[in-house]
């Protein structure tokens, strides 16, 4: 039986309205008639859903697999709780399968499937045992192809499933996480940890190159927590350096960010009060960077904000190799806390000089940031008036893509002790 750790975290439901328009392609490419649409979309996930039991590493399968998980994503029709039964480790755990998502994956296309056949009244431990059983179906065909990625915890329930006895072994589980489904649709956001919680899992992209800034390495942070830095320098230009922060933070109101603005700024002026210079450190300012529109924008999901606001401060600081300059951004934007941070020697550039060219950095990295989470903040109670929050892709961990010249960064947050 799953720990109930596991069970709160996969206790989902995925009861989103209808709204076939915005379905992968995938699954609208086969005319169909007006009478016919709805029977046809059903036709078609059961047929996607039975492949993928065949040939789960067919060369479309992941895009099969996007298909489904973006009709599922918008249909109302059916709900699926994602109970975990198979007890697969968790995210970052050693022993984690590298076809963990896509067993997970299958049994919610197994869920639906079972209640597209049998209807939506049908008992949930019924639609649990269909579930499980697609994905062992896709297990057994990975399993006899690729003899490395054996599961335990799947001979496990393959074993139950040979002996006839997989309804009884899933009643207790189905019961818990339909409990822990309730205590999770019943909390607040306040009762959900941050970390391993809300957040589970985040993929942070960025640029290598932008003009003359080259981006040279990165640091991950234990105090932030979990975030990283970024450092990025002009080749052979030992004057100046630009440091990108980025940190997990949540939910955060307007109110809010502006006054972690203010704090910010208290906590750098005590870091570094032996060793700033007159005149003392600007107050702060603010300047707005837009954010280009979603081409589909989700009507499930918090609006991406028209702009963000960012706050600005300047400062002049000594070492033991001479005067600097320094500029210091904060800002937040889909759930992370971003600082910007340019260093310069004072001879290169002045306060007022180094200024400009931070918040022209800024301008230039900010719209190339891909910051992309799931976790709990992809059950809409979590959000913000009940829709999705901002940056939050959905419950399951999803692999974006990587442009040419970017690179990715990921997090994974492991759930907290109980």
């Amino acid at each position: 039986m799953a720990s109930i750790t596991a069970l709160r975290r996969t206790a989902l439901a995925l009861a989103l309205p209808l709204c076939l328009s915005l379905a992968s392609p995938l699954l609208a490419n086969e005319p169909a008639g007006p009478a016919e649409a709805e029977e046809s979309t059903h036709a078609k996930v059961l047929r996607y859903t039975r492949a993928l039991e065949v040939s789960p590493d067919a060369a479309d399968a992941s895009e099969v697999r996007r298909a489904l998980l973006d009709w599922a994503m918008n249909n109302s029709e059916f709900e699926v709780n994602l109970c975990d039964v198979m007890d697969l480790p968790e995210l970052g755990h050693k022993d984690r399968s590298p076809i963990t998502t896509e067993l997970t994956q299958q049994m919610l296309f197994g869920n639906v499937a079972f209640q597209i056949e049998h209807g939506r009244d049908t008992p949930e431990l019924a639609r649990q045992v269909a579930a499980a059983e697609s994905s062992i179906k896709v297990y057994k065909v990975m399993l006899a192809k690729h003899p490395e990625l054996r599961i335990a915890q799947m001979d496990a329930l393959v074993a139950v499933q040979k002996a006839g006895r997989l309804d009884r072994h899933l009643a207790p589980v189905v019961t818990d996480c339909l409990a822990a489904r309730r205590t999770r649709v019943n909390a607040s956001p306040d009762e959900v940890p941050l970390l391993g919680g809300f957040l589970r899992e985040t993929s942070l992209i960025f640029p290598e190159t932008m003009g003359t800034w080259k981006f040279v390495h990165e640091t991950r942070l234990d105090d932030a927590p979990h975030g990283a830095v970024l450092r990025y320098q002009r080749p052979g230009d030992d004057s100046g350096w630009v440091d990108v922060y980025i940190y997990p933070v949540g939910v955060n109101s307007v109110e809010a960010v502006a006054e972690q603005a203010v704090n910010e700024r208290d906590a750098l002026q005590r870091s570094w009060e032996s060793q700033l210079v007159d005149p003392p450190m600007s107050p702060l300012s603010t300047f707005t960077l837009p954010v280009k529109p979603v081409a589909n924008p989700s009507p499930y999901h918090q609006p991406r904000p028209k702009a963000i606001t960012a706050y600005q401060v300047d400062f002049g600081f000594k070492r033991e190799d001479g005067a600097y300059s320094g500029a210091f951004i904060y800002m937040v934007d889909r759930l992370h806390g971003i600082e910007i941070r340019y260093n310069a020697k004072a001879a290169s550039l002045d306060r007022t000089q180094l200024r400009k060219e931070a918040e022209k950095f800024t301008r230039e990295v900010f719209p190339q940031l891909g910051i992309i989470s799931n976790g709990s903040c992809g059950l809409p109670q979590m959000g913000v008036d009940g829709k999705l929050a901002d940056g939050c892709d959905g419950i399951e961990p999803v692999t974006p893509a990587v442009g040419e010249g970017m690179r990715e960064l990921r997090f994974e947050y492991a759930p907290p002790s109980p």
